[in-house]
């Protein structure tokens, strides 16, 4: 329910509160009766799974965690800069070049 209204919650158009709100109504048409702090907790946890268990399974040599929602969170969230980082640097730099680079950087 919630991750079907993403483009709400980014694009800003309506307040959060008011999002969540209808959350909120939708889980009490279907028998469910939590506090809009309760699902906001609920979805910052399934957030933070949905977060380990990728930052996880792209490591290599870990084993492969599983998670009830990942396809739904992947078809929302695998785009996105905080579970797929736009840049990757290696450390693993000869220590010249690694200063060279510092000097270039710092003149």
């Amino acid at each position: 329910m919630r991750l079907g209204m993403e483009s709400d919650f980014t694009k800003g158009i309506k307040s959060h509160g008011t999002l969540w709100n209808k959350v909120k109504k939708e889980l009490q048409k279907m028998g469910f009766a939590l506090s809009t702090v309760q699902i906001i907790n609920k979805w910052t946890a399934l957030k933070k799974k949905y977060k380990k268990v990728t930052d996880n399974n792209n490591k290599t040599g870990s084993e492969r965690m599983d998670f009830k929602y990942l396809d739904e969170f992947d078809e929302v969230f695998h785009k996105r800069a905080a579970t797929v980082p736009k840049l990757l640097v290696d450390s693993l730099l000869p220590p010249l070049a690694t200063q060279k680079w510092k000097l270039t950087y710092l003149l």
